[in-house]
């Protein structure tokens, strides 16, 4: 077995390393597969990484995201995978080539344990071409670069063969701890692959159904998935309380009936090369894995050998699989109820691991003639023309060729089919050039949209870093800084810089990640900045003085002069700028009732401000405009053009100071980008109303009496509600910066979660604290525990007395200890489970009944619960009327279930007809009786003994569970009854 798994390594990685060479990308060219998210998200957030084992920074909190935010999530999200921990050996400018080399050690181990799932299934059958289908699977290679995901996708195999070893009586360790590693490497996957395994399950349960004690594989397969589930809860539980601001939080609002593709494209996907043009961010579902694999499918419906039932039970399933691509909430459930952003359709690999291994099913049972395989070639002549003639869009530019390719293949496989002389090294063969033509078209269509270079990017970091590194050596304080240009120059293109703050570790605000925190996006954006679905820009050319001062930035890392700020490092043409109204992360203010409600950022400004220093000033003072248009139609605020519509702004001059501008964007502008070309003067400036730039502009200072313009031309559709045009007063401004300055907290960064600071109060002062409000942050004044309130929504404020005090602010990411607790009781439990799980099942047996009578118990609270929960969301349960009938039916629906699984599994009652009926009456009655005993109990309890109401509920749900089991024993489910019955038969 060894020689065959480490071919199943080789062959893949020397495929992929074969193409790296013919498309010169890295380690033979300068080209590199670290594209699009794994560009601008991972190579910096695992960079990150280096910190917490070498530096000052910890996996608890990160003050390099956005204003700062939970690390739990992010670190659960993506970086939690064993491989990630070889880059902290690493320079930072070599992360790209040492993700390249894991991407690959991923991609070869998915055909490792493909290989050996398959060995277990069929002992020293040949299985490479199945496990190389794996390993090069269109997922595998569209979506290399989110490397946080192919953990999982090593994994599946190996968690399949574990539910196999349940089947058939062996120890669950396997599945309970490749479960738990799927969820720990990636929770997001992790959930996938629980759906995955469930679905495995049923269809294992239902094949196998004559041939298995199926109340014991249940049992075993529940025990074990909740165990694997638990072990996981140290990073699972933190993470998901942590994901409630973000846009991963589930949502049942996102359950509407829609069809997303028609099932014919589906099996489009299923041809080589069937990724393209426009697929980079939608498309899919990424199934193909060959077209060998394509015609063993459909071979085995053909099979004779195979059994009706069979080949029933596999296109139920393949059937099932397809509609969860096709019906939007099924598509939605593999998702966590959450619409992916992009790169849809992510349990794909899925629906490729049951295709694979029904054609190597197929394989093994391979009995064909002349009229099966005539039969195979009509019907994919007939696939590829109907494919064709609808055009299921899957690569543009060689759509035709793509259908033609496939087919070729497809026809040549049948073609050596017929001559059935060495057919597995044939068909091998064909495989691996199938393959390498689908390998092929998908790095190119990652490649071709996303150009970038090895080179670049280690010259960008290697000189970023040796001035910020310069910035440290002079200032080791706490403090923010941000930069205004991005890895390339390409205009307005500043995507990409966007988690720079992590490869660098600095403080920064621009921020792009799925976990982070939306209250905080929006808050900035409430100030002028950038905001685009979960990311959150510092604006291209800078940010207004005011704002810099308020959200604590002090360094500013620019290669043009910015604004009034002090130079202090100059290396080649980067420079670094110090703000001269630096506040620190707390300073005293005079009041936290503010209205940030406008649209208008400068106004938002100077709202924060007045109210922090009482000084009713404002910094910003409004500039009147005129506007005119050419070539432009305007209804309401929609400005329509059918060639170049020119848009102008003419401000006369009256105030010496820097002017800004600012266009609120409409809500839509979250999917919806406009774009147009903005001049002051006549002369170019930048792109606006774009995807990353539509926040506030500068357009510097100039003379008194002068009029400028601003022009923008445009070619498509701009909606704009409301245009600012204002001063920033740098005289006010000192006023009010003198004032805040006064009582600043002097901090200590001890760790990224723990800050020690000391401030001077000459009296009883509210604090304004710079970080976003969470219920982890923990802060002491001189020992003391003080309470934290929000303040502007997101951020944190608090009250001191006057004096001076020693502050210590530490942060724990909530529910993370009881994540560990869990964790390592389940640890416990499954060592113990899977030692004594025989002894275990010895003991049910004996106490069949009682075991049984609980785990009913358990499902019926589920069923009370989750009825509940829905029927409490479909109707209005605030009216009284609606809560008694939403609970009135949970409690019809609980007992309903009771009823029948209590008579079926606990006390297998057979009776019928009128004796059913009078069982069942007798039922409702006794938990009627329960009901009642319920409720007098608790009022024994809470009004008259006056016992805590939570600690009595547990006390009477164990009286009325004993209760129930009485009266179903002795009075509903009788042994006389039962006897009678067994007598009959």
């Amino acid at each position: 077995m060894k020689k065959k798994l480490s071919l199943s390594f080789i062959l893949p990685v020397s495929i992929i390393l074969f193409i790296f060479l013919v498309l010169k990308v890295w380690p033979f060219g300068d080209k590199t597969i670290l594209v699009i998210d794994s560009n601008t998200q991972y190579v910096s957030f695992i960079n990150y990484l280096k910190t917490c084992f070498f530096g000052t920074n910890d996996f608890k909190y990160t003050f390099s995201a956005t204003l700062g935010q939970n690390f739990i999530p992010l670190l659960g999200y993506y970086l939690m995978s064993p491989f990630n921990l070889i880059t902290i050996f690493f320079k930072p400018e070599n992360i790209k080539m040492v993700l390249t080399i894991i991407i690959l050690i991923k991609i070869g181990l998915c055909g490792v344990t493909m290989e050996y799932y398959l060995q277990k299934k069929y002992p020293d059958k040949k299985t490479l071409l199945f496990s190389l289908s794996y390993a090069l699977m269109s997922y595998n290679i569209f979506y290399m670069y989110h490397l946080m995901w192919l953990d999982a996708i090593i994994l599946f195999p190996l968690i399949i063969l574990g539910i196999d070893y349940i089947f058939e009586d062996k120890k669950p360790t396997l599945y309970i701890f490749t479960l738990a590693l799927s969820i720990i490497f990636n929770y997001y996957i992790g959930v996938i692959v629980c759906l995955g395994s469930l679905i495995y399950f049923i269809y294992k349960l239902i094949l196998e159904n004559k041939e298995i004690i199926k109340f014991k594989v249940f049992i075993k397969y529940s025990i074990s998935s909740l165990l694997g589930g638990f072990l996981s809860m140290f990073i699972l539980l933190p993470s998901f309380f942590g994901l409630s601001s973000s846009k991963a939080v589930f949502s049942l609002s996102n359950l509407k009936f829609d069809i997303l593709i028609p099932y014919f494209n589906v099996i489009a996907k299923m041809f080589t090369a069937a990724t393209g043009n426009g697929e980079t961010w939608h498309g899919g579902p990424m199934i193909a894995c060959g077209m060998v694999i394509f015609i063993l499918l459909i071979m085995f419906f053909l099979n004779k050998k195979i059994p009706k039932r069979n080949k029933i039970i596999n296109a139920i399933l393949l059937f099932c699989l397809a509609t969860t691509f096709v019906v939007k909430p099924l598509d939605l459930l593999f998702h966590g109820l959450n619409t992916p952003n992009c790169f849809d359709f992510r349990h794909a690999f899925i629906f490729v691991f049951f295709e694979i291994i029904i054609a190597c099913n197929s394989y093994m049972n391979l009995n064909y003639n002349k009229d099966d395989l005539k039969k195979v070639s009509i019907i994919i002549c007939l696939i590829s023309i109907i494919i064709y003639l609808y055009k299921f869009k899957f690569n543009v530019s060689t759509y035709g060729l793509t259908i033609l390719l496939s087919f070729i293949i497809m026809i040549i496989i049948i073609h050596f089919l017929k001559k059935n002389k060495n057919i597995y090294k044939v068909l091998l063969i064909i495989a691996i050039a199938d393959l390498t033509i689908n390998t092929t078209s998908g790095i190119l269509t990652n490649i071709m949209p996303d150009k970038q270079s090895n080179s670049e990017f280690k010259n960008y970091v290697i000189k970023v870093d040796n001035i910020i590194k310069t910035l440290k050596e002079k200032d080791n304080s706490l403090y923010r800084m941000e930069k205004t240009f991005d890895r390339e120059d390409n205009i307005n293109k500043n995507m990409l810089s966007i988690n720079d703050s992590m490869i660098f570790d600095y403080n920064g605000i621009s921020h792009f990640d799925s976990v982070t925190n939306k209250e905080v996006e929006k808050l900035m954006e409430k100030l002028g900045f950038r905001r685009l679905l979960t990311r959150a820009y510092y604006n291209k050319n800078g940010s207004t003085i005011t704002s810099d001062m308020l959200l604590s930035i002090k360094y500013i890392l620019s290669k043009n002069e910015h604004k009034n700020y002090t130079k202090i490092i100059q290396e080649e043409d980067l420079a670094i700028y110090q703000n001269p109204y630096y506040l620190s992360f707390g300073y005293k203010i005079n009041n936290d009732n503010i209205d940030i409600e406008s649209n208008n950022p400068f106004l938002n400004q100077n709202n924060i401000v007045k109210a922090f220093t009482s000084i009713n000033e404002d910094i910003y003072e409004y500039s009147p405009y005129t506007i005119s248009y050419e070539n432009v139609k305007k209804t309401n605020d929609t400005y329509q053009t059918n060639s170049i519509g020119i848009l102008k702004y003419k401000i006369k001059i009256t105030s010496p100071d820097e002017l800004y501008f600012y266009i609120s964007p409409p809500s839509e502008i979250q999917t919806t980008y406009k774009k147009a070309k903005m001049y002051i003067n006549d002369v170019y400036y930048e792109d606006y109303f774009t995807k990353y730039n539509w926040g506030v502009i500068s357009l510097g200072k100039h003379q008194i009496g002068t009029t400028i313009e601003l022009k923008f031309e445009f070619k498509e559709q701009l909606e704009i509600k409301d245009a600012y045009f204002y001063y920033e007063n740098i005289d006010i401004l000192e006023k009010h910066y003198q004032e805040l300055s006064k009582n600043q907290i002097d901090f200590k960064k001890i760790t990224s979660s723990k800050l020690e600071g000391k401030i001077n109060l000459d009296k009883s002062s509210k604090i304004f604290l710079n970080i976003p409000y969470d219920e982890g942050w923990t802060l002491l004044a001189d020992g003391e525990k003080i309470k934290l309130n929000p303040i502007l929504n997101t951020l944190t404020s608090f009250e001191l007395p006057s004096g001076n005090h020693t502050l210590t602010l530490t942060y724990t990411p909530k529910y993370s200890t009881l994540g560990i607790i869990i964790s390592l009781i389940t640890l416990l439990f499954s060592i113990l489970y899977i030692i004594f799980c025989d002894k275990i099942w010895n003991i049910y047996i004996k106490y069949k009944e009682i075991f049984n009578y609980l785990i009913i118990g358990v499902l019926t609270t589920l069923v009370s619960l989750i009825s509940y929960f829905i029927l409490s969301r479909l109707l209005d349960i605030s009216n009284n009327i609606y809560f008694i009938i939403a609970n009135t039916i949970s409690w019809i629906l609980s007992v309903t279930f009771a009823y029948f699984t209590n008579k079926k599994f606990v006390f297998e009652s057979k009776t019928k007809g009128k004796n059913a009926l009078k069982e069942a009456f007798k039922f409702v009655t006794s938990r009627l009786a329960t009901f009642i005993i319920d409720l007098v109990i608790m009022f024994i309890l809470v009004k008259l003994i006056k016992i805590n109401n939570d600690y009595a509920k547990i006390i009477v749900q164990i009286i009325v569970l004993v209760l129930n089991y009485i009266f179903s024993k002795l009075l509903v489910f009788t042994n006389k009854e039962r006897n009678k019955i067994a007598k009959k038969d």
